[in-house]
């Protein structure tokens, strides 16, 4: 986290107003972890929509946000949807008690993809995240603020939120602030790809799964048929770990371009990875006892 700016700071420049038929329209996305109330955070957030020519809409996007690890990777979220869409009405509702007009939605459950997901949709101006502080923060919150300035380039305000007071509301506890940023050459190179980008370690496992397939395959057809026409044992058993071995290399490659189009970061990326490259070398062994039986 960034130190807390002082009093009196420039603000960051939110970024060019856009015009919805005749008028000039200023966009903020509200992005709530958590709920709130009080004036601190209303304060804040009056001053992204004061002073403006154009008109301004809030747009609220409450991530169902998982309790922990294993329930966020088994996408056990029913229950964090039903949370989602009550902190959603109690955050829509307590903007309008201070004048606030806004409309929102349940987001994903990562806060990172939720975000990405409403600056397409919404066509956000500027961004204000409302999270919880170190040491209560929720699984797919962890290192939430450096994966957003990383991943957006919209001008960004995080409000981080401690426990709950007297009265059940929390009270903002550290206020960071992101300027806006252009794109860098590598990203809008990357935005204009007809594929997304693949990591290191899929590009690994994706190259040995060629290899060890085509060397299983080059086995097989060694082995192949005996003279009287008859297949042994031991070559097809070569065959069927040939046909396996592709089956699942073309599974991850596939997997491989879902997960990065959607930016997912996760247990079961690494999970189907690895199993493919384990798969893979166990065929290829097992496949040289056999050619060599």
């Amino acid at each position: 986290m960034e130190d807390r700016p002082e009093a009196g700071e420039d603000r960051p420049e939110a970024g060019p107003e856009k015009a919805a038929g005749s008028k000039a329209v200023h966009r903020v996305l509200l992005v709530a972890d958590e709920r709130f109330r009080g004036t601190e955070f209303a304060d804040e957030l009056r001053s992204h929509l004061e002073g403006r020519s154009a008109e301004v809409e809030v747009f609220v996007i409450t991530p169902a946000l998982a309790h922990s690890g294993l329930e966020h990777e088994m996408a056990g979220i029913d229950g964090p949807i039903e949370e989602a869409k009550e902190r959603l009405a109690s955050i829509i509702s307590e903007l309008d008690s201070v004048g606030i007009a806004a409309t929102g939605e349940v987001g994903d459950s990562d806060p990172v993809v939720a975000v990405g997901d409403g600056v397409r949709e919404f066509g956000a101006d500027e961004i204000v995240v409302v999270g919880h502080a170190e040491g209560e923060r929720e699984y797919a919150e962890k290192d939430l603020w450096n994966k957003l300035r990383t991943a957006v380039h919209e001008p960004m305000v995080a409000l981080m939120v401690g426990k709950g007071d007297g009265d059940g509301s929390p009270g903002v506890v550290e206020i960071d602030r992101e300027p806006a940023k252009e794109l860098t050459e590598e990203e809008v190179i990357q935005r204009t790809r007809n594929v997304p980008p693949i990591r290191k370690q899929d590009i690994v496992a994706i190259l040995f799964g060629f290899v060890g397939t085509f060397a299983i395959a080059l086995m097989a057809v060694d082995s192949g048929v005996s003279d009287n026409g008859d297949i042994s044992g031991g070559s097809a058993a070569i065959l069927l770990l040939a046909m396996g071995v592709f089956i699942i290399n073309v599974a991850h490659t596939v997997a491989v371009l879902v997960f990065e189009s959607v930016h997912y970061e996760g247990v079961w990326e690494r999970f189907i990875a690895w199993s493919a490259i384990a798969i893979t070398a166990f065929s290829l062994v097992a496949s040289v006892i056999f050619w060599q039986a």
